[in-house]
């Protein structure tokens, strides 16, 4: 992500939850933040590969708060009730995505992987 110009250091602290969530269709698969700078995944019952796309979608957020794009009183973008809180998710959907995936190729070429 770094090679890319997703993140720069200091790297957030990554906290992995493995406690089950009661909900099974809406579960939480992560959020960051800010006050602890923190990325929080959700990995009870989760494919890794799942669980990795969440990652690259809030380093998404945690790059928009440290660029200060998404603010402090913005709150959790999960409101879509204003159009400036849409655009950073979709953002984050987006960039991340293509960012997983880029190093997704990057992963399976390296190891030989087809």
């Amino acid at each position: 992500m770094e090679k890319n110009g997703y993140t720069k250091k200091p790297y957030p602290k990554i906290h992995l939850n493995n406690k089950k969530q009661d909900e099974e269709l809406f579960i939480t698969t992560g959020y960051y933040d800010n006050e602890a700078d923190e990325i929080v995944l959700f990995i009870n019952g989760r494919h890794p590969k799942d669980v990795l796309r969440t990652f690259a979608h809030e380093l998404i957020h945690w790059k928009q708060r440290r660029t200060g794009v998404l603010k402090d009183d913005d709150g959790a973008t999960t409101s879509l009730s204003d159009k400036r809180l849409e655009m950073l998710e979709s953002e984050a959907y987006k960039d991340g995505n293509i960012a997983f995936r880029k190093w997704t190729e990057w992963y399976k070429k390296k190891n030989g992987v087809e």
